[in-house]
């Protein structure tokens, strides 16, 4: 499936949304939707099955959220983390971004992971750098990014998904 994400102005310019230029470290959250059942080659952890329903990675971007963001934004690229793979076979429906150079991942993983009807799909999915079950959170309904007050929601412009 190709991305259907356009984060951009009719002119093909990144959104000028303060998220996409930030140069602050910080947390992220990735809404993604997954239309149909993907077998997703995710590097070390093999072959996956993915279900239908709503995802949500969890991520640090401590070089800057705006320039990790953007390329999680982007269909085309080169993989390097378990996120890219998964991306390829999902609409980017929002993110939301928490700046602060805290490692907050795990935590809000566990937080979002507690959610009812959560589940983390993949054991140790985004988690190769630290020991908690994984950064990939499940749901069959949409659920909302805004944690707390100090995230900040951007909603993206997207095409078959339920919003």
């Amino acid at each position: 499936m190709a991305d259907s994400v356009r984060p951009q102005l009719g002119n093909g310019e990144l959104n000028p949304t303060p998220i996409w230029t930030s140069r602050a470290p910080g947390t992220y959250l990735l809404l993604l939707w997954l239309i149909q059942p993907a077998s997703v080659d995710v590097g070390r952890l093999g072959a996956i099955a993915f279900r239908p329903g709503w995802y949500i990675y969890v991520g640090s971007a401590l070089g800057g959220l705006g320039q990790r963001l953007s390329r999680h934004a982007r269909s085309i690229k080169r993989h390097h983390w378990h996120i890219d793979a998964l991306r390829d076979v999902t609409s980017l429906v929002a993110v939301a971004a928490r700046p602060g150079r805290e490692r907050l991942e795990c935590a809000i993983a566990d937080q979002l992971s507690a959610r009812p009807g959560a589940c983390r799909p993949v054991r140790r999915f985004g988690a190769s750098d630290c020991r908690c079950a994984g950064h990939l959170i499940r749901f069959d309904r949409r659920t909302d990014l805004k944690l707390d007050d100090d995230w900040s929601v951007t909603a993206l412009v997207s095409h078959g998904s339920p919003m």
